[in-house]
C-alpha cells in the first residue's frame, strides 16, 4: 500500500483510478481502497479502506 501512495504522489494519477463525484477517486491497491481528491496542483489521500 505503501508503494502505491507514493507513486500516486510522484507519477499523478494512474489509468486504473476510478473518478467519483467532485474530483473524488479510488484507486485498488492490492487489499486497499485508497480514496484521494485533486486540485489545480495537489493530490490528497483521505482514506484508507481494507478491501
Amino acid at each position: 500500500m505503501a508503494e502505491a501512495v507514493m507513486a500516486l504522489m510522484h507519477e499523478g494519477i494512474p489509468e486504473e483510478a476510478v473518478c467519483g463525484e467532485a474530483g473524488a477517486w479510488t484507486l485498488r491497491a492490492g487489499k486497499y481502497v485508497l480514496h484521494f481528491t485533486e486540485s489545480e496542483f495537489d493530490i490528497y489521500l483521505t482514506q484508507i479502506e481494507l478491501f
